[in-house]
């Protein structure tokens, strides 16, 4: 029997399905809590309004074996920290149970060598994790004095235990020149290491949070030439939010993904999650978000450059069918360095 690497098997399965509706892949933010304080972090001024409403573990656990019975393929957990919840372990055993594909996006600050063992013991397929510099910057950015340390002692944790850890780095200016530097450090220590250069910002929050932090220009054009090297696209594929990408927050509202912050079909602690998914709300923003790509970007010159995602741009501007001027601002860029015009 072949065996299909996960990445593969995904491409497959999410790849131009725009009439297939089933929540494939569950992003679970399970608490807001969090001992970092990360500059650009949004969550950092409304964890305190979630903590007094977040799912309880028995509903949790419910709604996990409802998912399950909808067909959902893999979970995240994420937060916050995950590591944070009540009852953690139990939502992992009941994922595993179902055979699920877990991942978990973690601060790395409490994973411990009894608790690796455990993520081990109960098949999560990855940890990923991120670091903003060596440890002065880090420590600077996450606004904890002991955050990079605990990042390093659970990745050793980890990998003892041969669980697959990503390292992820947003590179800001502070950090930028340390790419290399990181790179070679996390792979040594076994470690899948990913870079990206954009720091988003909910259309609520305050965009002023992150001019600070984020790489010059010269910097993201460097980013482009000799790190990320992005081959042109010759289509826009169909955004899956909704259909087969789902996001639930830690107080049980659900949206279409991750990355439209705000915009809610129901929550799973007033009905179940199969009544939210298959709502009004849910089939309104299916049927009205099917002219995806944005009409814009349909008729966009340089549409082959771009990245586009409609949650990012939601996310951005808190409209649906909205350019968000941060990604144009990339595409140009790239455009720029493909053609020299």
């Amino acid at each position: 029997m072949k065996v299909l690497d996960y990445s593969v098997f995904r491409n497959i399965l999410l790849k131009n399905n725009n009439n297939i509706v089933f929540p494939y892949h569950v992003h679970w933010d399970l608490t807001y809590e969090c001992t970092n304080a990360c500059k650009h972090c949004y969550l950092v001024n409304i964890s305190n309004k979630y903590k007094k409403n977040e799912t309880k573990v028995e509903q949790a656990l419910a709604v996990i074996d409802e998912l399950c019975a909808l067909g959902c393929k893999k979970v995240t957990f994420s937060g916050g920290d995950p590591f944070l919840y009540d009852g953690f372990q139990a939502l992992i055993q009941r994922a595993n149970m179902h055979g699920l594909i877990i991942t978990i996006f973690s601060s790395g600050q409490f994973i411990s060598e009894t608790q690796a063992k455990f993520i081990s013991d109960n098949n999560v397929f990855a940890i990923e994790m991120t670091v903003f510099g060596d440890k002065v910057i880090h420590n600077n950015f996450t606004r904890n004095k002991n955050s990079f340390d605990n990042l390093e002692a659970s990745i050793h944790n980890l990998r003892k235990y041969d669980v697959h850890v990503v390292i992820k780095t947003t590179l800001h200016k502070d950090s930028y020149k340390l790419y290399e530097k990181l790179k070679d450090r996390y792979e040594s220590l076994g470690c899948e290491f990913h870079a990206a250069i954009n720091i988003f910002h909910p259309w609520e929050g305050n965009e002023d949070q992150i001019i600070d932090v984020e790489v010059t220009k010269e910097q993201m054009i460097d980013y482009y030439k000799n790190i990320l090297r992005p081959l042109p696209s010759s289509s826009i594929e169909m955004c899956n939010a909704g259909r087969m990408v789902v996001a639930i927050r830690p107080n049980g509202d659900v949206s279409p993904c991750n990355s439209y912050y705000g915009k809610v079909f129901g929550n799973i602690n007033d009905c179940s999650f199969k009544e939210v998914w298959c709502g009004i709300k849910a089939d309104e923003f299916r049927n009205t978000t099917k002219c995806y790509p944005i009409k814009q970007c349909i008729e966009c010159s340089i549409k082959e450059f771009c990245d586009l995602c409609p949650g990012v741009c939601y996310w951005g501007t808190g409209k649906d069918n909205e350019v968000y001027t941060k990604i144009c601002r990339d595409t140009q860029i790239k455009k720029l360095l493909y053609t020299n015009k």
